[in-house]
Parts: C-alpha cells; structure tokens; sequence
C-alpha cells in the first residue's frame, strides 16, 4: 500500500529528530484496523524504541513502551500500596484499588500488564492560533473537547491492559484531571477498549458482601496487617473478604429505601 504524502512527511520529520527509533504505522481501513495491529504488534514489541503510529487523524496517536520509575517522593508509594508479580516480586502501585483489581485478575487467571503501554498526541494548531477553552457539560461538549486536544495534545499511561480481551482498564477513586478524561474518551472514539472501573466495579467484580471500601480497610486492621499487605495478599482477599459472611464483619447491611 503506498504511503499516503502527509504520512511520509511525518516519518521524514520524526527520523530526522531521532534515529534510534523504529516506526510502525497504522493507516485508516474500513474494517477494525487498530484492535488487531496493537494486539499482535504488543506481544513482540520488547524494545522502548518501537513507536506504533496510529494515523487515524493527520496527527496521528503515538503508542510505545512506558517505562514507570518508582518516585519515592510520591504519596502513593509512602503508603506502600503494592501487588505481587509472577516472580513474586513486588511492584508498587497507586492506589488499594489497583491492589485488589489485581487480586481480581489473579483469582481469575486473566494476564494483564501494569502501567505498559503510552500513549500519545502531539497538537495540531500553531501556538498563535490556540485559544484557552473552559471545558463545560452540556451541547457543544465534545466538540470543545475534541478542540482542546488539538490545541494541546496528550499523554496517556492506562492503569491496566488486558492481553486476552485486547483492552484497557482505568482506575478511578477520585476525579481525574480533565486533559486524562478528554484523552480516554478520544481513544474510545478511535476504537480503543478502555473500561473505567470505579468502587462499585471493584465491589461487583469481587462479590464483596459489602459495600463501603473503609470496611476492606478495617478487616485488615482487625487481622493486624497493614492494609496495603493485606490487599497484595490473593489468599487473604479470597478468604477474609470475598468469602467472609458480612455480619461477621460487624457491620449490619441496611435494607435499601
């Protein structure tokens, strides 16, 4: 297939910046192009100069291997928030969430990849031509919010990958930045799986007898681990909260009005 002029310009352009990468481009299709490429491209993909260029816009979507650094000045890393590898090394996290997501997939023998994979868009407009918007709800909001990523860009690290379904999980706890939800709802639009899971998801997916996430925290004080080994433990998530009758927790389950 020949490359299209405004593609090759781009590879031209980037070579000539660095030549220590490899570039692999993604073209637009009729069929469901991206889903396949990145699947097949991630499983040999062991090398931080592999860049994917998804060309489903003329600025297109840059996609490579994230290499995730421990920042000890972090909070997250001072509460020690953390799962256990197949080496049974330890990894750290950011959130008790994230801890027992991993709990999750391990009861369930899904593989799954942790803060891999990057993705990134670099802007399309001129400095002199973008405009400051403030993003609202409502009509016109995706149109807003499209503007906003060409005037700036993104860059994107999903929490989760999952290898045998081919998509992306998020962990939310809190409100995310608004340049993080502009960037996950464009990758959607773009035909990328990404599901953000909040408490409830987590709470659902592990069948917990309960519903507030303080009381996963209180049976680990109760036991006399630190939540955040209690959480790294699959076994003590299986045993002492998936499978533990919520009256024994201490906790009375009210009736829904």
């Amino acid at each position: 297939m020949p490359t299209h002029p405004h593609i090759q310009r781009y590879l031209d352009k980037v070579k000539a910046r660095s030549s220590r990468h490899r570039y692999h481009v993604v073209r637009p299709s009729l069929d469901q192009y991206r889903r396949v490429p990145f699947a097949t491209w991630a499983k040999r993909v062991n090398d931080e100069s592999d860049v994917l260029l998804d060309f489903s816009s003329r600025q297109p979507i840059r996609i490579r291997l994230h290499t995730r650094g421990l920042d000890i000045s972090s909070g997250h890393v001072h509460l020690g928030w953390h799962f256990l590898d197949k080496n049974s090394q330890r990894v750290a996290c950011d959130s008790g969430y994230e801890a027992l997501f991993v709990a999750y997939l391990k009861l369930k023998a899904i593989p799954f990849e942790y803060h891999r994979w990057k993705f990134s868009r670099g802007p399309t407009l001129l400095k002199s031509k973008r405009s400051p918007r403030i993003l609202t709800s409502g009509a016109g909001f995706r149109s807003r919010m499209t503007q906003s990523i060409q005037e700036y860009g993104f860059g994107y690290t999903p929490d989760f990958y999952l290898p045998a379904t081919n998509e992306f999980t998020e962990l939310k706890g809190w409100p995310a930045e608004r340049i993080q939800d502009e960037a996950v709802r464009y990758l959607k639009r773009n035909g990328y799986h990404i599901r953000v899971l909040e408490w409830k998801h987590i709470r659902q997916l592990l069948q917990l007898p309960f519903r507030s996430y303080n009381t996963c925290l209180y049976r680990a004080k109760k036991d006399s681990k630190h939540p955040s080994y209690a959480f790294a433990n699959t076994r003590w998530v299986k045993e002492r909260l998936c499978e533990i009758p919520a009256r024994r927790l201490g906790f009375a389950q009210r009736n829904p009005t």
